[in-house]
């Protein structure tokens, strides 16, 4: 009877990673709605404890002396927060708790990626792929939930601002070093093009951020004063040049044809969010633009996740080390 192969070190990386991953998004939403009163203390209080319980689980699966102090830091939270819980406890109690938290899942998440890339050597152009495609669905599912802006608190509102310019940033830096690794000259154009895009959105939310925390509320349809029907056109246009160089380096026919079915639908969305934005400027009433608004966003994140798709599958069969091995 043959014995099963041990596990290598950083196979349950992604398991570990995901969950960690998940308690410092529970946490972090926790802070942000204990800071702003947007929710009941023992909501936040419930999420929080749900996060140290992922926390520790996650953790269990490493060893070390720092892994078991991280673990006992996160028991130690566990215990505050059910202490919080009492009516007349402190507020600040939950919320030194919940803050600690973020800290202790900063330094597990660290910690997880130094032993990743001690166990494996690291691949840049994998990286910033997958940065790419996590961006432009996480673009896609807070730009879908900017709708309901206006009725979230004013931390929370500010929050999803700057969530929504970080990522566009990630994902330009993802997308210039991807243009940078495949070397063809034309894809500059299709980066200068996309990041037509960037800048009117990375406007747009900056001023949107600094109406989230007290100022006038920005008017016009683009900060930079540019036409937005061409701008999402340029911007369209820029990302499917960019989607095609990466079909092009997916060698097997079925993946290809796949990834070129997602591009088509990119770029039909791509065409309705630029007709979208068109009637909303011959718009007269605020119920038609509000309307077309939503419309145009769902569009827009239709875009995003048929890029993200293309993205993933030029990972997998291309750059990932499954995937080159089996091209090979």
């Amino acid at each position: 009877m043959a014995t099963p192969r041990p596990e290598a070190p950083h196979a349950r990386v992604p398991a570990i990673a995901t969950l960690l991953a998940i308690a410092s998004a529970g946490h972090v939403l926790a802070v942000l709605a204990a800071a702003s009163d947007a929710v009941p203390r023992s909501n936040a209080v419930v999420v929080g404890l749900a996060g140290a319980t992922f926390a520790i689980v996650a953790l269990t699966a490493l060893a070390g002396r720092a892994v078991a102090a991280l673990i006992a830091g996160h028991a130690v939270i566990g215990a505050l927060l059910v202490a919080a819980i009492a009516p007349r406890t402190p507020s600040v109690l939950a919320l030194t708790a919940l803050v600690a938290a973020v800290g202790l899942d900063a330094a597990g998440l660290v910690l997880l990626r130094r032993r990743a890339l001690a166990a494996r050597p690291a691949r840049p152009l994998a990286i910033a792929t997958r940065v790419a495609a996590v961006a432009l669905v996480g673009q896609a599912a807070l730009e879908l939930g900017a709708d309901s802006a206006w009725a979230l608190a004013m931390p929370l509102r500010a929050a999803l601002y700057v969530a929504l310019a970080a990522l566009g940033t990630s994902l330009l830096a993802s997308w210039s070093f991807i243009t940078l690794q495949l070397r063809r000259r034309w894809l500059i154009a299709g980066l200068v093009a996309w990041s037509v895009g960037w800048l009117a959105s990375t406007a747009d939310t900056g001023a949107l951020v600094l109406w989230s925390l007290g100022a006038p509320y920005p008017l016009g349809a683009h900060q930079l004063q540019l036409d937005p029907t061409s701008v999402q056109i340029v911007a369209t246009l820029g990302g499917l040049a960019l989607g095609v160089a990466l079909v092009r380096e997916i060698r097997e026919p079925r993946f290809q044809h796949s990834a070129l079915i997602l591009l088509a639908g990119c770029a039909v969305f791509g065409v309705i969010a630029a007709l979208r934005e068109h009637r909303i400027e011959l718009a007269a009433g605020l119920p038609d633009v509000v309307a077309l608004r939503r419309e145009r966003d769902f569009a827009a994140a239709i875009t995003n996740v048929t890029l993200a798709g293309v993205l993933w599958m030029y990972w997998r069969r291309v750059v990932s080390p499954r995937g080159a091995s089996h091209e090979e």
